[in-house]
């Protein structure tokens, strides 16, 4: 049984940085939204009036419209990645829940598409 753990340690002791990186990512989401209060989730979000704040590796987009943070989590977070760029593509001003964006990675020129998840506000207390 000895040499059976023997085999598992590198294994375990590779899996740990990667098991902690996602409570990282979602300690920096934390920070983002610190000391505001999350609204019931909408289904879309009008671009025109939003700037894309920050997107957070493997987890979400965070966006900033009308003085409220808007956190969307996409369906395939493995695709975000901080140095992409978001191009929407659409005619209408609006994205909403379900809907496929375009992620290009500014230095490689890769292109990935991400399907938006609801938007979730974040307010500021009072």
């Amino acid at each position: 049984m000895r040499p059976a753990l023997l085999l598992l340690l590198p294994v375990m002791l590779l899996a740990a940085p990667a098991a902690a990186q996602p409570d990282a990512r979602e300690a920096e989401l934390a920070r983002l939204v610190e000391g505001r209060i999350a609204g019931p989730p909408e289904r879309c979000l009008n671009l025109r009036r939003a700037r894309l704040v920050r997107i957070v590796n493997r987890t979400a987009f965070v966006f900033r419209a009308s003085g409220r943070l808007y956190v969307s989590r996409p369906l395939n977070p493995e695709a975000l990645d901080r140095r992409d760029t978001l191009v929407s593509w659409r005619l209408s001003p609006f994205t909403c829940a379900g809907d496929l964006v375009r992620m290009t990675d500014r230095y490689s020129g890769i292109i990935r598409l991400v399907r938006m998840g609801p938007f979730v506000p974040y307010r500021e207390r009072r």
